[in-house]
């Protein structure tokens, strides 16, 4: 599942990056769809309520003016399969708690031009014959449908009784095809086939504006449903400033100076824009969570951030005439990224800067450590056969710290993850940022011992000339290459990695004690002897010193990432803007300074 999602959203950050996009009208005239992924208490059903009676559109008909009226709460379901309780039963065939199901009876002959007469034939018809009838909508008329049957046989059952009440009927089968409603009574009220078209809103009179609360959480504008297999999926249509009252509070803090809201709101806003595809195939622009921005609806708005979302009403980012793709991240971890370093397309606005102002981040730095077991499990969501992992490699770096490549060694051969698929492979909860090196417990340090040679060396040792000194000579050269070869195999940009946060320190600033150590791991690399030289594969090496024998693991049990920063690195840095707006910069001013070439307008 996780592969699917990381290439999805590479397929859709691509397609983003190949479009230009213009200027747009007042922020009051842009709509957005957002999937509602939370509060969602299930995939398959959700509860609605309203203030003043729930209002149900067909925005293709008329957006301002609603079709019908329902009660104030009512749960909305996929056509599927449930128990008593109305839970949804997953597979049929080892369940017998199946009470509903997705089978109906289609009625000839009882079509009707609105909801309020087709709503009294069925229920007419409810009372005079004892089955459950109810108004299906087909985009253009009120047909009215019977029962929600476990089986096309029961369903064949019914048929009969009503062709004894000269009544005509189908039997359709509508799982996952239709959506089914229900007000409080348990009863079936409406039912329509799954579209992008219906919707759902309320009238709320402390907000003096359209709102529907979805299982729990207050959301302004309206509410549709459509479906996949096994979920409904629930999507919220909103104006652009009312959908940015619900992300800001969730993307930067309160608290923090109000030109760094500023300028989160404008990317928010621009990000926003920029993502909004009337022909969508999904129904929706943008998703609740941190695959677009953090929405969270009325319930998490503040009022500091609403004044924020105002007082820069319609200004947005462009480069070129064009609204930019606004990027935005927690922490660079001081230094931001090229586009084309994370995903594929080099953008001329998102472009690496040097930025000292995030490195007062608490996510400036950061360590993870993981053991194998961890790892394999993450590692077998997307590669199953993947049953045991030897080490992990970073075998490229960016020119601005960031890994481009890491093998993985497993016993399927080796795993070659490139950008950002390192950190979807691995999780983003586990790696904050693709900024990091790794060592291991079986990691070696190589030193340097010129200062023991000469507190050893003796009188003998002194004499040159010799056959035995000349067979020294050479075996120290080979020594020398082999630990060179060693040294120049680990991370390239270990001594980046372990910069200090002053990123204007020199070299001598940094030197300390250690500094003639090295850690590598010892896999894969070869050992010599007298007789020959050997791959050090999986497996232990036996090491004879002073103190006799000792066993050295080259397969490491426990992984340590070290890293900087939270986030893919590319355009706004938050904790970086937090800073800047400290320090007296505009909200213009950072988004310049992050934005490379832009105007704000």
């Amino acid at each position: 599942m996780k592969k699917r999602v990381f290439k999805a959203l590479l397929l859709i950050i691509v397609f983003m990056m190949s479009l230009s996009f213009v200027c747009f009208a007042d922020d009051s005239d842009i709509m957005v769809r957002i999937r509602i992924r939370r509060p969602r208490n299930f995939n398959e059903q959700v509860d609605l309520k309203g203030d003043n009676g729930i209002e149900v559109y067909d925005i293709t008909k008329n957006e301002a003016t609603p079709m019908f009226t329902l009660d104030n709460d009512i749960d909305v379901l996929l056509d599927s399969y449930y128990d008593s309780k109305y839970l949804f039963v997953e597979d049929i065939d080892i369940s017998d708690n199946v009470v509903y199901g997705p089978y109906h009876l289609k009625l000839y002959d009882y079509v009707f031009e609105d909801y309020v007469t087709a709503k009294n034939e069925a229920d007419i018809l409810t009372n005079n014959i004892g089955s459950e009838f109810y108004p299906f909508y087909d985009g253009t008329s009120y047909i009215i449908y019977c029962g929600n049957f476990i089986s096309e046989s029961i369903a064949y059952e019914k048929q009969a009784i009503l062709s004894q009440n000269s009544i005509n009927s189908e039997a359709i089968n509508g799982i996952n095809n239709n959506i089914l409603v229900y007000n409080s009574s348990n009863q079936i009220v409406f039912m329509y086939s799954s579209n992008f078209n219906i919707f759902f809103s309320s009238y709320n009179s402390t907000l003096e504006t359209n709102a529907i609360k979805i299982d729990k959480n207050t959301y302004r504008g309206m509410m549709s449903f459509t479906t996949e297999v096994g979920k409904l999926i629930s999507i919220n249509k909103v104006a652009l400033n009312d959908y940015l009252y619900g992300v800001i509070a969730n993307e930067i803090s309160p608290s923090w100076h109000v030109e760094a809201i500023k300028a989160q709101v404008v990317a928010a806003r621009t990000y926003a824009v920029s993502n909004i595809y009337p022909n969508a195939k999904d129904g929706y622009d943008m998703q609740d969570n941190q695959n677009s921005q953090v929405y969270g609806g009325y319930t998490s708005e503040k009022e500091i951030t609403n004044i924020a979302v105002d007082e820069t009403n319609g200004i947005m980012i462009y480069y070129d005439d064009n609204l930019i793709i606004a990027f935005f991240h927690s922490t660079s971890g001081g230094r931001t990224e090229n586009s084309e370093n994370i995903w594929v397309t080099p953008l001329p606005y998102l472009k690496a800067v040097d930025d000292p102002y995030s490195n007062e981040s608490p996510y400036a730095s950061w360590q993870s450590i993981a053991t194998k077991s961890f790892l394999v499990s993450r590692i077998k969501e997307d590669y199953e056969d993947v049953n045991d992992l030897y080490n992990i490699y970073v075998t490229n770096v960016s020119e601005n710290n960031r890994v481009l490549e890491c093998i993985l060694s497993t016993d399927i051969g080796d795993i070659i993850l490139k950008k950002e698929k390192v950190r979807a492979t691995i999780g983003y909860d586990f790696l904050l940022s693709s900024w990091f090196n790794i060592t291991t417990d079986c990691n070696v340090y190589l030193m340097d011992g010129t200062e023991d040679d000469s507190k050893t060396g003796t009188e003998d040792d002194s004499k040159t000339g010799t056959e035995d000194d000349s067979k020294n000579e050479d075996s120290d050269s080979i020594l020398d290459d082999l630990i060179g070869d060693l040294e120049d195999s680990s991370s390239e940009n270990l001594d980046q990695d372990n910069e200090t946060e002053d990123d204007n320190e020199t070299e001598d600033d940094n030197e300390t004690e250690d500094d003639n150590e090295k850690s590598v791991s010892l896999l894969n690399k070869y050992i010599l002897s007298a007789d020959d030289t050997k791959l050090i594969e999986n497996n232990n090496l036996s090491v004879i010193s002073a103190n006799g024998v000792s066993q050295l693991s080259t397969i490491p049990t426990e992984y340590y990432f070290d890293g900087r920063g939270w986030g893919h690195g590319i355009g706004l840095s938050q904790y970086g803007a937090k800073k800047m707006a400290e320090e007296g910069f505009t909200f213009d001013q950072i988004l310049k300074y992050y934005y490379t070439g832009v105007e704000i307008k």
